[in-house]
């Protein structure tokens, strides 16, 4: 039987240094509003069930879809711009709270307020 000692080790090895020994090192990648985002300002991110990234902004919302951004503001039917975060629910919507602590959802393309 390995010691516990043993399998620290082997731990180290595959999690901590297995990585950079193969040469895969861990991928960091910084978007901006060059690349696409609403503001430079983001205050929370979700990935929904499809695998969408969601970032809450002080200029509306932003989805990413591995390749472009989609930007929503009040014009899309958002009931502020500044989006403070996310959470999503078993059905597939994703609620938003907005800066007056107001909450809103995304259902099916669309966009609604807590009023409605």
């Amino acid at each position: 039987m390995p010691s516990m000692r043993f399998v620290w080790i082997q731990l180290l090895l595959v999690w901590g240094l297995g990585p950079r020994l193969w040469g895969q090192e861990p991928v960091s990648i910084h978007y901006t509003v060059e690349d696409g985002l609403p503001s430079d300002q983001v205050y929370d991110g979700f990935e929904d069930r499809d695998g969408n990234l969601w970032f809450a902004t002080d200029h509306g919302i932003s989805r990413f879809d591995g390749y472009e951004f989609k930007n929503y503001s009040t014009q899309d039917g958002l009931a502020h711009n500044t989006v403070f975060g996310f959470t999503g629910d078993p059905q597939g919507n994703i609620w938003m709270r907005y800066l007056d602590r107001s909450l809103g959802f995304h259902c099916k393309g669309r966009f609604y307020s807590s009023s409605t």
